[in-house]
């Protein structure tokens, strides 16, 4: 059996540095107004000309990420240069597709919230998967005074992994930072995987600085210069598999990854299945730019400069991006 390929779709964590920082445009206007007021207390009439024209090229560069919103139209898959095409599957064949092929998948039921900067969503199981899951739970979970601790608790959603404030252990007295379960396709778990604290903390770490990602992917790569706050940067995670060059950037709510073209790809050349999505493609300064859409999220992708770029946007949560917003920071990286 091989793993399923996982890019880590709910990591969104904040960094700080701030030599790496962009201004938003709010920062610009406010700067300008300053500027305009200070000014025209002390010169009457040709610095308020002079701030006229300042504002005028100012109003034009906003107007520019206020552009109307892109106009998608429908497309039967995404094809970037990084060598993987994402195609459009149903459910029932994507799971079809996974026995077939005996790939075994994860689904984390709990996560730490010591572990993982921004919000925790709970995965509510129905009273069958609970049964299946408390049995593989049993002896393996404790409190820190080695009481055996039932992590599923029944609400009007289902049953939830709630840890109601306790620092969770394992048999070893190893601190317990994720639980997943394992299944195939459209199976019922066959097994649980228990991951550390310490482990689970480095999913959401993104040490390396900008110029050591460029280091690593060998070339220079865009960022987005709008939405930036004045407190905080982006920070970058480097891409290990043997089978890609990549650089994940995690920071202002923002999570994307960029990769070099033509390489090969984490997939094996393997098609990346998007079950139960839609495809959209519209152009933007001679750029393609694919709209990968379902319930949980959706994923932008365009390739320019040798470089095939990511950006995800997660839904139902209180710090998800409009279509709008997205459509902005995509504009504002080509």
């Amino acid at each position: 059996m091989k793993n399923l390929r996982n890019y880590k779709d709910y990591m969104d964590c904040h960094t700080a540095d701030e030599a790496l920082q962009s201004k938003t445009m709010d920062r610009i206007r406010e700067s300008a107004f300053k500027a305009h007021k200070e000014k025209t207390q002390r010169r009457p009439i040709r610095t308020v000309r002079v701030c006229i024209v300042a504002a005028v090229c100012i109003a034009l560069t906003i107007t520019a990420y206020a552009l109307a919103n892109m106009e998608w139209s429908p497309a039967e898959t995404a094809d970037t240069g990084a060598g993987w095409e994402m195609t459009p599957i149903s459910t029932d064949d994507y799971n079809s597709y996974l026995e077939k092929n005996d790939i075994i998948s994860e689904q984390m039921f709990y996560l730490a919230e010591s572990v993982y900067p921004g919000e925790v969503e709970s995965l509510a199981l129905d009273e069958e998967m609970a049964e299946i899951i408390t049995l593989f739970l049993e002896n393996k979970v404790f409190t820190a005074d080695g009481m055996a601790f039932d992590l599923l608790v029944q609400t009007s959603e289902g049953f939830v992994a709630d840890d109601r404030g306790f620092d969770l252990f394992d048999e070893k007295g190893t601190s317990i930072g994720r639980i997943d379960y394992k299944y195939i396709g459209s199976g019922k778990p066959f097994d649980i995987a228990i991951f550390s604290k310490e482990d689970v903390s480095k999913w959401y770490e993104f040490p390396e600085t900008y110029e050591e990602a460029v280091k690593f992917l060998g070339y220079e790569f865009r960022l987005p210069t709008v939405y930036i706050e004045d407190d905080g940067a982006f920070g970058f995670k480097n891409d290990i598999n043997p089978n890609r060059r990549a650089v994940y950037i995690s920071g202002h709510g923002m999570y994307m990854f960029v990769e070099i073209n033509g390489l090969g790809t984490a997939f094996d050349g393997e098609e990346w299945f998007v079950p139960e999505s839609i495809i959209e493609e519209t152009e933007f300064n001679g750029t393609i730019v694919y709209k990968i859409s379902n319930d949980d999220l959706n994923r932008y992708t365009w390739s320019t400069d040798n470089l095939t770029y990511m950006f995800f946007q997660f839904k139902n949560r209180s710090s998800s991006w409009s279509d709008e917003q997205c459509e902005e920071i995509i504009r504002s990286m080509i």
